[in-house]
């Protein structure tokens, strides 16, 4: 998602917060707009969830609190890639 993409992504977001605002913006769009805003949240989505996976991982490593080094180790080198 590019810096176009966030833009349009938080008026999304500030829009949404307001019903007559919400309805007024949609009742204007294409049938392209609403894929495209549909796309963005759908990325937007798809991040949060995997920043959301990224940290359960670092949470369960930062449990294991030197309990298992090798793993721990190789865990992180996986993470980086």
């Amino acid at each position: 998602m590019d810096e176009h993409d966030r833009k349009n992504l938080d008026f999304l977001i500030k829009v949404s917060q307001s019903p007559e605002l919400f309805k007024d913006w949609y009742d204007s769009l294409s049938p392209d707009d609403i894929d495209y805003a549909y796309e963005l949240l759908l990325e937007a989505s798809e991040e949060i969830e995997d920043r959301s996976e990224e940290l359960v991982i670092e949470a369960k490593l930062d449990a294991m609190n030197g309990k298992y080094p090798d793993a721990e180790r190789l865990l992180k080198n996986i993470m980086k890639t």
